[in-house]
């Protein structure tokens, strides 16, 4: 193998390189040599090494890619993977009818075999014929979607509010509702930790609260709900909010009766004496964890 005496371009030192190799990398626009793997890391870490992406770009754009459909350039970050500018061309170009790549009598021979071969892969599934309980107009589902009762979306919500269907099924009180730890304790439900510390220091302190299960109209973003406080105490409602929102400040400005609102820094005399009699792990006291 024919070699030259080049110096590499990071230390310097003069080394035997095969002319092929040379030609190679002045053909792909890489004027460098270096002697070793760890030289080339080096060199590609210095700051003159951005240059490169540069030369190499440069290089692309004297002979580019061209989308075969409409002559289009492809462009330099998308030359290794793309062969055509758009799918649009792709589509047009490869059609089976029309487009520049015909298929010969040979390739449909050929795919036709291989469907037949191997139709037992892909059975055809056959579809079920339903009839939509809003429209009556009938349609077909695959059996995986055997559930579904109305023919499209739009008909399916007209349906819901024709016949009530989701009405006492959604809204009110929910004990089981939120993600937070929650359980009962000496007869009380309690949503989270913070209310179990609550209910605690209220009851050791000779305060008997009440559960609150009602509801409280309010208008938010142009529709009415219901505000459900957590507590009751003689005529005060007790909320315990650990977040704050706009919906928050309009179950507050509008509730009828008198209401108090504890959250995080009102709580810390209730903390520390429910985690200095009880420790961290108060919430074991559940008597029932669900």
């Amino acid at each position: 193998m024919k070699t030259l005496s080049v110096n590499c371009s990071q230390c310097g030192v003069t080394f035997q390189k095969p002319v092929s190799y040379i030609k190679q990398g002045e053909k792909r626009g890489y004027p460098n040599h270096f002697c070793s793997v760890k030289c080339s890391c080096l060199f590609n870490r210095n700051k003159n090494s951005n240059i490169l992406p540069q030369i190499r770009k440069e290089q692309y754009l004297k002979n580019p890619t061209r989308c075969p459909n409409c002559n289009s350039i492809i462009d330099y970050k998308d030359k290794n993977w793309k062969t055509y500018c758009s799918k649009k061309c792709c589509a047009i170009y490869t059609q089976k009818d029309g487009g520049h790549c015909h298929w010969s009598e040979k390739d449909k021979k050929r795919i036709s075999k291989w469907a037949k071969k191997y139709a037992y892969r892909f059975p055809k599934k056959e579809k079920l014929k339903k009839v939509c309980l809003f429209c009556d107009r009938t349609f077909e589902v695959l059996p995986s979607k055997n559930h579904q009762i109305c023919c499209s979306r739009k008909c399916k919500n007209s349906w819901i509010v024709k016949t009530g269907f989701l009405k006492g099924k959604n809204g009110g009180f929910r004990p089981n509702s939120g993600t937070s730890k929650k359980g009962w304790y000496k007869g009380y439900w309690c949503g989270s930790s913070w209310e179990l510390a609550w209910l605690i220091f209220q009851l050791e302190h000779g305060v008997v609260p009440q559960r609150n299960n009602r509801g409280f109209d309010y208008t938010y973003n142009g529709l009415i709900k219901k505000y459900y406080p957590d507590f009751m105490v003689v005529d005060e409602y007790i909320e315990i909010k650990g977040y704050h929102s706009k919906q928050v400040d309009a179950k507050i400005s509008q509730f009828p009766h008198k209401l108090t609102v504890l959250h995080k820094n009102d709580l810390s005399e209730v903390f520390q004496y429910v985690e200095q009699k009880y420790g961290k792990d108060f919430v074991e006291l559940y008597e029932k964890k669900v």
